[in-house]
C-alpha cells in the first residue's frame, strides 16, 4: 500500500485553520524570518514544513518555542494569500513569488541614472497579472530642475505610462 503525497500547493494547515494567524512575515535574512505579532512586537523563527514557503507579507501561524541559536520562534504554516507579486525563476520553468498580500507596487525610479522602461515594463507587467495596482515614482528631481531639456524628454518617456493608466 503507497502513501499518498500531501498536495504541496495547499496553503495553511488544517490543526490551525480554525485560528488566526498570529504574525506577519515582515523580513528575511537567509534561513531567518522576521515576523511581527499582533501586538507590534518582532521576533526572529525559522520556518518549519509548510512554513518554510513563507515570504514577506505572509501571515504566519508561529510559536515561540524554537530549539535553535538562530531563532526563538517557528513559522509553522503561511495563512491562505489574498495576492501574490511572482516571477519565473532564471530558467523560466517555476514560478518564484517574491511577495504576498500586496495590496499596491510603487516602482521608485531614480532621474538619474536615467530610468529603464524595460525594467518598469516588468514590474507593470508582474503587477498587472496579480491585479495589483501600480503607480511610478521618480525620485531625485532636484539632479535635472535645471536641465530643462532632460525634464522635457523624461515627460515626454514617461507619458507613455500615464496614457495606459498608471499614475506618475
Amino acid at each position: 500500500m503507497s502513501k499518498r503525497r500531501k498536495n504541496r500547493s495547499s496553503r495553511g494547515n488544517s490543526s490551525y485553520a480554525k485560528l488566526p494567524p498570529n504574525g506577519r512575515v515582515i523580513g528575511r535574512v537567509g534561513p531567518v524570518f522576521h515576523v511581527l505579532d499582533d501586538d507590534g512586537t518582532q521576533h526572529a523563527c525559522i520556518a518549519t514544513g509548510a512554513g518554510k514557503g513563507a515570504v514577506i507579507g505572509d501571515r504566519v501561524y508561529f510559536t515561540l518555542d524554537a530549539d535553535s541559536d538562530l531563532a526563538a520562534g517557528l513559522i509553522r504554516c503561511p495563512a491562505p494569500r489574498t495576492t501574490t507579486l511572482q516571477r519565473a525563476d532564471a530558467m523560466g520553468r517555476r514560478v518564484q513569488v517574491i511577495a504576498a498580500n500586496v495590496e499596491q507596487v510603487l516602482i521608485v525610479c531614480a532621474v538619474e541614472p536615467e530610468p529603464r522602461e524595460g525594467l518598469i515594463d516588468r514590474y507593470l507587467v508582474a503587477s498587472h497579472a496579480q491585479g495589483i495596482d501600480a503607480h511610478i515614482l521618480l525620485n531625485k528631481m532636484d539632479l535635472i530642475e535645471e536641465l530643462p531639456d532632460r525634464q522635457s524628454a523624461l515627460k515626454e518617456r514617461m507619458s507613455v505610462y500615464g496614457k495606459l493608466g498608471y499614475p506618475v
